[in-house]
């Protein structure tokens, strides 16, 4: 009888034993869980699928940085849901929104249009590298960055609330249209193929396009210029800069001066000079 009681004593010892090593399995997998985002931010592993990355981590506990890195994976981070559903629209994204977009889906498209779908913010236009044309006008963007879209060459964004512009590395842009927002500054410097300027109401200040010699045609009426000068701009046939109250002045080159060009359009009480005080 007391051998018979010694067995089954030792059967339920077993049996406990292999419940308490399946817990500690449990606890170490909940942990290990725990762990993913961090481990995600702080490795940035390139073998994780873009899948799993949505289905696994809920984008609300991910810090702008994580989405920086996740977006090296296979996802490129699309915070605006309008955008997003833009670009389901065009067939690069399938439904439901989750915030990114396969990287695959975008790099190579060279013509991209989201004009009129409320977009506030474009972040993700950076995933598109091979991009040549911008369409994004009539939306509400207060602030666009194309600084890693080097292959662009014509961007119009007339019509939002652009407060800041960034193409100061874009130096194949050829034509640029940015009517219609809040700038008061735009920095065209580095755009030295730069034929087309149209900046029109807008409240820019000060303009300079001195290293713009490529410049055919300047539209930058409605603003508040204070001055400006076209010496350098020998190939400028269009320019209108109609309706600038405080401009006095405008610089030109004394061959410019000798032929004014017919569709050069100022104001009554702005001169052409060679000297502006």
């Amino acid at each position: 009888m007391k051998t018979k009681y010694n067995f089954w004593l030792i059967v339920l010892l077993i049996s406990f034993g292999f419940l308490l090593q399946d817990c500690k399995k449990d606890d170490l997998l909940e942990t290990e869980e725990g762990r993913l985002t961090t481990d995600l931010i702080s490795k940035s592993d390139t073998s994780i699928n873009f899948l799993d990355i949505n289905k696994n981590i809920p984008d609300g506990n991910l810090n702008k940085e994580a989405h920086k890195r996740l977006s090296l994976v296979e996802g490129t981070y699309v915070p605006d849901d309008n955008f997003e559903l833009a670009l389901i629209n065009l067939g690069y994204d399938k439904l439901p929104l989750d915030n990114y977009v396969p990287t695959k889906n975008i790099d190579k498209i060279i013509r991209l249009s989201v004009s009129k779908n409320k977009i506030s913010d474009l972040t993700g236009i950076e995933g598109f590298v091979a991009l040549q044309f911008l369409e994004c006008s009539f939306n509400n963007l207060t602030s666009l960055d194309l600084s890693k879209n080097k292959n662009l060459t014509h961007m119009c964004c007339h019509n939002n609330y652009l407060e800041n512009l960034n193409v100061s590395e874009n130096y194949n842009l050829l034509y640029l249209n940015c009517d219609c927002n809040r700038l008061k500054y735009i920095n065209v410097k580095n755009n030295n193929l730069l034929a087309h300027l149209s900046c029109n109401d807008n409240d820019i200040k000060n303009i300079d396009v001195s290293r713009n010699k490529s410049l055919t045609c300047l539209y930058c009426n409605r603003n508040n210029l204070i001055n400006l000068d076209l010496s350098n701009n020998i190939n400028l046939t269009h320019m209108h800069c109609l309706y600038n109250l405080k401009l006095k002045c405008i610089k030109v080159s004394r061959e410019q001066l000798d032929n004014v060009p017919s569709d050069w359009d100022e104001n009554v009480y702005t001169e052409f000079k060679i000297f502006c005080s």
